[in-house]
């Protein structure tokens, strides 16, 4: 039988890898009507999180005695920043990606806080950061390549042109058929991710760039596709669906204000904002480790979630604000998109609760084991099997890459773990 600090470290892994795939299920749902009344904004998904959190950590307070500290509520707002950057991260750049950068970024954070003489082998030590800087670095080739294999995929599907190879006389119907599904497939699934729009548009400005055609805007596409239908019409169709314009309010097909046109303010993050609020993300979680709760005490879990959950509702109330003043109020009364987003993201919520309980258990019972730390860490294979299986965001040769990389993290959580009691 595993010992009890396994399986405690297992089920914190198995909830901590789940909880994110529930809200972005939920949003990718909502964002697939089209409608900009419909897509849930990132701090009302951090919302929902926190309050799912904060419900689960009352359950676990009736069990468990709880003490107020101003350290523990610090640590609150501390997580509440992590699951609002780690949102974020996977809107922009998909759930295994967005996921593994901060689980990479807190254990260098952890490295870097770790005390100096707490190694007794500095060198076994320093092998740590080199592997997570590695992770990191094939993380960023990942994203970009992730980016442009999904801009080719929709350039082929605008132009319609002939297939790259000729399959033999009797191949050619199932290998056509094979092919246009291994396109067709991930395609829709990627369109179905909230956030993915500002990748194809800020990898085609940057490949158009390259390639010296002057403005992004000036791609030369042909007049019609096979199926009759221009690519260019039904290209801006697809851009005002995935931005929220080209339908009224009531969803009645009424016209919405045109999208701004390339150039004229048309908002593009950049390349690298989905991996740097991961890496934000990532030192969030490995300061929040210096609070109580942080540090496997439950006794001041609901005082940290509480300080979670105001934070939470400070980021909802100035997204708000803002809207208020761009003159478009959030929809409903309190713009929280309870239908859309509350089962789901409060449930995800709960799951994170588990999680870091599992984790405090897993920790309290033998320490600082090295077994358990690495498989506490292995959450992020939990979280990667989420975003290749269900939300099919990486192929073939990327995911041999995300999976290296995640081999990366578990070493230096097994070096890390090791290294103290280690003699050089």
């Amino acid at each position: 039988m595993l010992p009890p600090r396994l399986l405690y470290a297992g089920a914190s892994a198995l909830l901590g890898g789940t909880f994110a795939a529930l809200p972005k299920a939920a949003g990718a749902r909502a964002a697939r009507s089209g409608r900009p009344q419909d897509r849930v904004p990132l701090p009302v998904t951090a919302w929902w999180l926190a309050a799912g959190f904060a419900l689960a950590s009352a359950a676990l307070a009736a069990a468990l005695p709880q003490r107020a500290s101003w350290a523990a509520a610090l640590g609150g707002a501390g997580w509440a920043a992590m699951v609002l950057t780690r949102v974020a991260s996977y809107e922009q750049c998909g759930l295994a990606t967005g996921c593994a950068t901060p689980d990479a970024t807190a254990l260098l954070v952890a490295w870097a806080l770790a005390p100096a003489g707490a190694g007794a082998c500095a060198p076994l030590a320093a092998v740590a950061p080199a592997l997570l800087l590695g992770c990191l670095a094939s993380l960023h080739v990942l994203e970009a390549q992730g980016r442009l294999q999904h801009l080719l995929l929709r350039q082929l599907r605008a132009g319609g042109g002939p297939a790259p190879h000729a399959a033999p006389d009797g191949a050619a119907p199932a290998a056509a058929a094979a092919e246009e599904e291994e396109e067709e497939e991930p395609l829709q699934a990627v369109e179905r991710s909230a956030g993915t729009a500002h990748w194809y548009r800020a990898a085609g400005d940057l490949a158009r760039l390259v390639r010296g055609s002057g403005s992004a805007c000036s791609q030369q596409q042909p007049l019609l596709r096979k199926d009759g239908e221009a690519p260019q019409q039904q290209q801006q169709q697809d851009d005002n669906a995935e931005q929220g314009w080209g339908r009224g309010a009531g969803g009645d097909g009424a016209s919405a204000p045109a999208p701004p046109a390339c150039g004229e303010g048309a908002a593009r993050p950049p390349a690298l904002a989905g991996l740097a609020c991961g890496v934000a993300s990532g030192v969030f979680a490995g300061l929040s480790q210096l609070a109580p709760v942080g540090r496997g005490g439950l006794d001041s879990l609901l005082c940290s979630a509480l300080g979670m959950l105001a934070c939470a509702s400070l980021a909802v109330a100035a997204h708000h604000a803002w809207l208020v003043q761009r003159g478009a109020p959030p929809p409903g009364a309190l713009g929280l998109h309870a239908r859309r987003m509350g089962p789901l993201g409060a449930a995800g919520g709960a799951l994170l609760c588990a999680a870091l309980a599992c984790g405090a258990g897993a920790r309290g019972t033998a320490g600082a084991d090295a077994a358990a730390a690495v498989v506490r860490r292995a959450s992020l294979l939990v979280s990667g099997a989420w975003g290749v299986g269900l939300f099919r965001e990486l192929r073939s040769g990327l995911q041999l890459l995300f999976w290296a990389a995640c081999a990366q993290v578990l070493a230096a959580a097994a070096v890390l773990a090791v290294a103290p009691r280690a003699a050089c």
